[in-house]
């Protein structure tokens, strides 16, 4: 007499329901002014971190002694959204081809990080005033946001897992 039932052989499915259910779960890439370089201060922001600066900048000063703003993640996130939601959705497709949603969501931090650097390289309006463009060093040019560099490169993509993260 013949055996009755099923034979399951898994081939790999239940780990990509797994990555999938992690991602669905809250798994994320952070991307921006965050980490150990968001801490350093600089003497010639009059001792601010890169963190401050970034606030500043990203959302203006309505006084006359600071920086008008001039958004470079929140602009770059709004302008870049369609290609992000594509690369979500070929990170689905990634996972099944056998890749992770971390090595996934790392790939589209990275992505998203150099879009924020190529905006700021391109210039943020507005221009720089007169007055701080006759402050500047020869050779640090008049584009916004772009002295020393310290500020883009503190910009970072950091993998985000909810159960590493407790928000209190």
């Amino acid at each position: 007499m013949a055996k009755k039932g099923v034979k399951v052989i898994d081939r790999g499915w239940n780990k990509i329901v797994r990555e999938l259910f992690g991602l669905a779960k809250g798994q994320g890439v952070a991307v921006g002014v965050q980490g150990e370089e968001s801490q350093k201060a600089s003497e010639e922001h009059d001792g601010n971190t890169n963190v401050e600066i970034a606030v500043v900048h990203e959302y203006g000063s309505s006084d006359k002694k600071h920086p008008p703003e001039r958004s470079f993640l929140r602009s770059t996130f709004d302008e870049k959204r369609a290609n992000y939601e594509i690369a979500l959705t070929k990170l689905a497709k990634g996972v099944f081809s056998g890749g992770t949603v971390e090595g996934h969501l790392f790939l589209l931090g990275e992505e998203a990080k150099g879009d924020i650097i190529d905006k700021i390289k391109a210039g943020i309006p507005p221009a720089l005033s007169e007055t701080t463009k006759a402050q500047r060093l020869p050779g640090q040019g008049t584009t916004p946001l772009i002295k020393t560099g310290q500020l883009w490169n503190s910009i970072t993509a950091a993998f985000v897992d909810p159960n590493l993260v407790r928000i209190k």
